[in-house]
Protein backbone atom coordinates (compact mmCIF):
# COMPACT_ATOMS: atom_id res chain seq x y z
CA UNK A 1 0.00 0.00 0.00
CA UNK A 2 1.45 3.34 -1.02
CA UNK A 3 0.06 6.36 0.78
CA UNK A 4 0.88 9.82 -0.53
CA UNK A 5 0.08 12.95 1.46
CA UNK A 6 0.03 16.13 -0.60
CA UNK A 7 0.04 19.49 1.16
CA UNK A 8 -0.73 22.49 -1.04
CA UNK A 9 0.73 25.70 0.32
CA UNK A 10 0.43 29.15 -1.20
CA UNK A 11 3.03 31.39 0.44
CA UNK A 12 2.40 31.06 4.17
CA UNK A 13 -1.18 29.87 3.62
CA UNK A 14 -2.20 26.20 3.75
CA UNK A 15 -4.61 25.68 0.85
CA UNK A 16 -5.40 21.95 1.03
CA UNK A 17 -4.35 18.51 2.17
CA UNK A 18 -5.05 15.38 0.17
CA UNK A 19 -4.25 11.71 0.63
CA UNK A 20 -3.87 9.20 -2.17
CA UNK A 21 -3.82 5.43 -1.62
CA UNK A 22 -2.26 3.47 -4.47
CA UNK A 23 -2.79 6.43 -6.82
CA UNK A 24 -6.44 7.06 -5.92
CA UNK A 25 -7.39 10.22 -4.02
CA UNK A 26 -9.34 9.08 -0.97
CA UNK A 27 -9.19 12.18 1.24
CA UNK A 28 -9.27 15.90 0.49
CA UNK A 29 -9.84 18.96 2.62
CA UNK A 30 -9.36 22.54 1.56
CA UNK A 31 -9.48 25.88 3.28
CA UNK A 32 -12.06 27.96 1.48
CA UNK A 33 -14.62 30.52 2.44
CA UNK A 34 -15.46 30.48 6.16
CA UNK A 35 -19.09 29.57 5.48
CA UNK A 36 -17.93 26.45 3.58
CA UNK A 37 -15.47 25.23 6.23
CA UNK A 38 -17.68 22.70 7.94
CA UNK A 39 -18.13 18.92 8.02
CA UNK A 40 -20.78 19.03 5.30
CA UNK A 41 -18.68 20.93 2.77
CA UNK A 42 -14.90 21.47 2.68
CA UNK A 43 -14.16 18.98 5.46
CA UNK A 44 -16.64 16.24 4.51
CA UNK A 45 -13.89 13.69 3.81
CA UNK A 46 -13.23 13.38 7.55
CA UNK A 47 -16.16 10.94 7.49
CA UNK A 48 -13.88 8.60 5.45
CA UNK A 49 -11.29 8.29 8.22
CA UNK A 50 -12.71 5.08 9.77
CA UNK A 51 -12.79 3.42 6.31
CA UNK A 52 -9.20 4.49 5.65
CA UNK A 53 -8.09 3.14 9.03
CA UNK A 54 -9.74 -0.20 8.21
CA UNK A 55 -7.97 -0.25 4.81
CA UNK A 56 -4.61 0.25 6.53
CA UNK A 57 -5.39 -2.38 9.15
CA UNK A 58 -6.44 -4.93 6.51
CA UNK A 59 -3.34 -4.21 4.42
CA UNK A 60 -1.10 -4.87 7.44
CA UNK A 61 -3.03 -7.97 8.40
CA UNK A 62 -2.57 -9.29 4.85
CA UNK A 63 1.17 -8.63 4.95
CA UNK A 64 1.19 -5.79 2.42
CA UNK A 65 4.09 -3.39 2.52
CA UNK A 66 3.31 0.14 3.61
CA UNK A 67 5.07 3.19 2.26
CA UNK A 68 4.30 6.83 2.92
CA UNK A 69 5.36 9.70 0.71
CA UNK A 70 4.81 13.28 1.85
CA UNK A 71 5.09 16.10 -0.63
CA UNK A 72 4.38 19.76 -0.75
CA UNK A 73 2.71 21.23 -3.84
CA UNK A 74 3.48 24.93 -3.96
Amino acid sequence: MEVRTIIDVSGDFLESVSIEVDGERVFFVNDGEPEDNNLSRNFSDVHNIPRLMKMAYEAGKNGQDFSHIAESAE
